[in-house]
């Protein structure tokens, strides 16, 4: 499931990167009369964006904001001359990362997912550094983006583990139930404990694919994470338990071994698999122990 979110996330770059290409049949490539025909159209087109940049004065956010308008304001119908704004944008780098921070409060929630995309595919045109309006226009597009606007910005977000916004994640996934998958997730690789209630939730109320994806993120966030997997391998729901226990069996430590005693001593007939992937690691875990034991007293021998 995660990496058909990975591919789902590559392949709506892909397709918004195509916005930002020439078309097939470009004006460069193109002879005769339709390559001058289009020829012509890029120089219009060209014209008329550096007509808008220079009305708009020296400043580069000034210019970035002009581009950004003629992208989406609606005014301009041509795609031609909204994708050609959009390049332009992209390869400003950091000089438009002001301008696209900003563009989600008024656009139309219809373009913001092109926004997003347009964000992310700025970062690649920035030579050093991380520009400072990057990441909180990242959260912003979760806040205030459309559902697929917020989904990109998520995905994209959580490559820098950015602290402040795993609430806002959290919080997306609480109003738009059909990012929880994307959601799980990116808590899951954010690593951060604090998520460990919200994960928690899901795995009670969710469906059986949601609760594995739940079980599977607690697991890989580790530390306190692990309590709340332990709690729900002890529940009365077999489903739940179930789901907790195969999640959290590949992490355990010989620190866990008291809630696997106990998983089997309440729960030795539940369904035969689960009850023996509990023994077998229960073994494994005490042959771990029984290596780091100290030889008695006066043995030498090292046996």
């Amino acid at each position: 499931m995660f990496a058909r979110l990975g591919n789902r996330w590559l392949l709506r770059l892909l397709v918004a990167g195509a916005l930002l290409l020439p078309a097939a049949g470009d004006p460069v490539a193109g002879t005769g009369a339709r390559g001058d025909e289009a020829s012509q159209t890029t120089r219009t087109t060209y014209e008329l964006l550096n007509r808008v940049k220079h009305e708009a004065g020296r400043n580069p956010d000034d210019q970035a904001l002009a581009l950004a308008r003629v992208a989406w304001s609606g005014e301009y119908t041509d795609p031609a001359i909204t994708a050609a704004a959009r390049r332009e944008l992209v390869v400003s780098g950091k000089n438009s990362m002001r301008t696209l921070r900003d563009a989600v409060h008024w656009v139309d929630p219809l373009y913001s997912a092109d926004v997003a995309a347009t964000l992310v595919q700025t970062m690649s045109h920035v030579d050093s550094g991380q520009p400072e309006n990057y990441l909180p226009g990242l959260e912003e597009l979760i806040w205030f983006g459309s559902v697929d606007a917020k989904r990109i910005a998520i995905l994209e977000i959580t490559r820098f583990r950015f602290g402040p916004a795993l609430m806002t994640i959290m919080d997306a996934g609480h109003f738009h139930p059909e990012l929880l998958e994307t959601v799980v997730w990116s808590l899951g690789a954010y690593g951060n404990d604090r998520a460990r209630h919200f994960l928690g939730k899901v795995m009670r109320e969710s469906d059986d694919e949601r609760r594995r994806l739940a079980a599977r993120a607690l697991a890989q966030i580790g530390r306190r994470a692990k309590l709340t997997l332990r709690d729900a391998a002890l529940g009365d729901e077999a489903n739940l338990r179930h789901e907790a226990i195969r999640a959290l069996l590949p992490v355990t430590d010989p620190d866990d071994l008291t809630a696997l005693y106990e998983f089997l001593s309440r729960f030795a007939d539940d369904d035969a698999r689960v009850v023996q992937r509990v023994r077998d690691r229960i073994g494994e875990l005490e042959e771990y122990l029984d290596v780091l034991a100290p030889l008695p007293a006066g043995d030498s021998s090292g046996r």
